[in-house]
């Protein structure tokens, strides 16, 4: 992986990423070169580049304003290394001032609608039991399950007001305080250890847009590591059930979609084939697990919730995310 010292504006970044190619696809023509803008999401813009005469695509990440606040850079390239050696993730070809530049995974991103279909979701959970069966290393084993040291970080970077008169007024009016937020996690923090899940390498963040769907082989692929660390084998499950009923974006929440408790066993019984290497899985074992999964659906929404609320001071992206968190836990 070759380091760049090189800063990519997010509007005008066409000058430097053909720097950053000359130097990893010297064979590329410059006049050749295409670029194709994939998303413009809430934290980060990526790009598409290829080489008309050439086969081959790759992507340009560029972080999102402020976001070293809520993201260790260092520990995701880590990660991203650590999983590729198992297939599990893109080979970053370099990094940059302010992104990454890494292999592009064909296929399509898996819609809401997609998620219910057979294939779809026996290959999601099929695909997070393999993962969550990757050996830890011992010093991540040393490390504190995501969620508890991740939400108590964001708890701090939470800004006591908000720079913004309106965002400020806004979020004192509908939310609680800072230190309501930190009293109600380690409440929550006790229910999470007392459920005693197992403690696997985790994505994190498996909403709609990290999950591709390639059909002419029939693979599913995560995406977007930004998240991934050890964490509560449930919590990975309880996110990704979460994400179904909606996520940070325009088209808001719907509770509507939130996974029925029928799917949900469908799932976990997939998902515990994969995990225990066996075919014969027992009615209590899935009940079990859909109980544990269930208590950390609380934990996804804290967690999100308060990345929201760090989103609201830093970030560029024209969004309301206090309206958002409000509208996550108006239940």
């Amino acid at each position: 992986m070759k380091s760049f010292n090189i800063f990519i504006d997010e509007n005008n970044f066409e000058e430097n990423i053909l720097k950053i190619l000359k130097e990893i696809r010297s064979e590329w023509e410059t006049k050749e070169i295409k670029f194709k803008i994939f998303s413009e999401g809430k934290t980060n813009k990526l790009i598409g580049t290829y080489c008309l005469s050439i086969s081959e695509m790759i992507l340009f990440r560029i972080n999102g304003n402020k976001t070293e606040s809520i993201i260790d850079r260092d520990a995701e390239i880590k990660n991203m290394i650590f999983l590729n050696k198992f297939g599990f993730a893109p080979k970053i070809y370099a990094k940059f001032s302010n992104g990454l530049c890494y292999e592009f995974t064909p296929g399509i991103v898996v819609t809401t609608e997609m998620i219910y279909e057979s294939n779809i979701f026996k290959l999601i959970a099929r695909k997070m039991a393999k993962m969550h069966k990757i050996e830890l290393t011992e010093e991540q084993k040393k490390n504190e399950p995501m969620i508890i040291s991740k939400t108590l970080e964001y708890l701090e970077t939470i800004p006591e007001r908000f720079s913004d008169d309106k965002k400020d007024f806004k979020s004192r009016q509908l939310l609680p305080s800072k230190q309501s937020l930190l009293t109600e996690f380690l409440y929550l923090q006790s229910v999470l250890k007392s459920c005693h899940s197992p403690i696997v390498f985790c994505h994190n963040d498996l909403n709609m847009v990290n999950i591709i769907y390639t059909a002419d082989i029939e693979k599913i692929t995560f995406i977007d590591f930004e998240y991934a660390e050890p964490n509560y084998q449930a919590f990975d499950i309880a996110n990704h059930f979460a994400k179904i009923a909606g996520c940070c974006d325009d088209s808001g929440i719907d509770y509507g979609k939130f996974p029925s408790k029928e799917f949900q066993k469908r799932w976990l019984k997939h998902y515990l084939r994969e995990f225990h290497d066996r075919r014969e899985i027992k009615n209590y074992e899935i009940e079990n697990l859909q109980i544990i999964v269930s208590k950390f659906v609380l934990s996804s929404h804290f967690l999100w919730t308060c990345w929201c609320l760090i989103q609201a001071e830093y970030s560029t992206i024209e969004f309301d995310f206090i309206k958002y968190v409000w509208l996550v836990n108006d239940r």
